[in-house]
């Protein structure tokens, strides 16, 4: 009895070990399969531009107007909401265990309403509040990644997120309201090998002077614009920073 009780529970370890493996490599060429959807599309392919990351960078020329994405945010943030996560009044940064809770219930509700794929691409987004060895929050990725739609909205689009700001894009990011979409078009005629920029900020903010847009996008996403326009340094700023009070 003693040696069918053991060989009981070797087949059941082989069984359950078996299973376990099958499960981790369901996962393992589930997650490929999403990293070979984010590298690569027709248009452009997801990749380290350096200093700044994963950006998105063109495949081949890209005409002006050509659709680039289409995506619904995977969560959305209003009224209180968007004025807690993004600590609008500081509530958050004076209580942990008021930031653990919001923490906690938005990594819920992404569990509930997103998709494995959607999951998968939300959690390899920045966050630009974990420093060192500091693990990335949902908050910190919304509060890193989220765009501004409507009148008071903010949403966490995944794909549009791999696209990085500059004061000088040429991407145009647009909010369709009638199909709950954020919308990416190009707004120039783009050669392949080009990064793909989008502005983070609004008309009256890019054209603000370098130092105003520099200020405010540290405050908004929690970085320090580097992009070749705040790159310009003596008279080639100041002519720069005319020409945007112009517009």
């Amino acid at each position: 009895q003693a040696a069918k009780a053991r060989e009981a529970t070797m087949t059941f370890h082989r069984t359950f070990t078996r299973y376990e493996s099958a499960d981790q490599l369901e996962e393992e060429e589930e997650e490929e399969e999403f990293r070979r959807k984010e590298a690569f599309n027709d248009s452009y392919r997801v990749c380290n531009v350096g200093p700044k990351g994963m950006g998105a960078v063109a495949n081949r020329k890209i005409a002006q107007g050509e659709l680039l994405v289409r995506e619904k945010p995977v969560v959305v943030f209003q009224d209180t909401a968007l004025e807690v996560i993004f600590d609008l009044d500081g509530r958050l940064a004076r209580s942990k265990d008021m930031f653990w809770n919001w923490e906690m219930g938005l990594r819920k509700s992404l569990e509930e309403s997103c998709s494995a794929e959607e999951l998968w691409r939300f959690w390899r987004l920045s966050d630009a509040s974990a420093r060192g060895e500091a693990k990335n929050t949902a908050v910190g990725i919304a509060r890193t990644n989220a765009l501004s739609f409507g009148e008071d909205s903010a949403g966490v689009f995944p794909r549009v997120s791999r696209f990085n700001h500059s004061c000088r894009p040429n991407v145009a990011s647009s909010w369709q309201a009638d199909d709950g979409e954020q919308v990416l078009r190009a707004s120039a005629d783009i050669e392949a090998g080009t990064e793909l920029c989008i502005s983070y900020m609004s008309h009256v903010q890019i054209c603000a002077p370098c130092f105003d847009r520099k200020k405010s996008i540290l405050k908004t996403s929690g970085f320090e614009c580097r992009c070749d326009v705040c790159a310009l340094q003596g008279v080639a700023r100041q002519h720069s920073d005319m020409r945007r009070q112009i517009l």
